[in-house]
């Protein structure tokens, strides 16, 4: 018999629920974004450094990677097989500096 009353009860709520008389309203909250701030600017640096080392490389050895177009030294251009930063292969530079 108590199944029975929470059935009911069920059916009950339901039903409020189904036929209750809401406003078709709807409620739009947008969060509150700020835009991001960052303190490095869209020009290129003066200096370039190399992505892996985080060195500025000697002069005669910056090299500009032609997939990404990032800059490396040639001592760790040469010891890698493929971009170590967007992974792509074969590895091909320009000697920029």
């Amino acid at each position: 018999m108590g199944d029975q009353n929470i059935h009911e009860t069920t059916s009950q709520v339901l039903g409020n629920v189904n036929n209750n008389n809401h406003d078709d309203r709807m409620i739009n909250i947008k969060p509150n974004r700020e835009e991001p701030t960052s303190s490095m600017s869209s020009e290129p640096m003066d200096e370039d450094v190399c992505a892996v080392c985080l060195e500025k490389p000697a002069e005669g050895c910056c090299i500009r990677l032609w997939c990404c177009s990032n800059v490396l030294c040639v001592n760790d251009a040469q010891q890698v097989s493929r971009c170590p930063l967007c992974r792509m292969v074969p590895l091909v530079w320009d000697i920029v500096k």
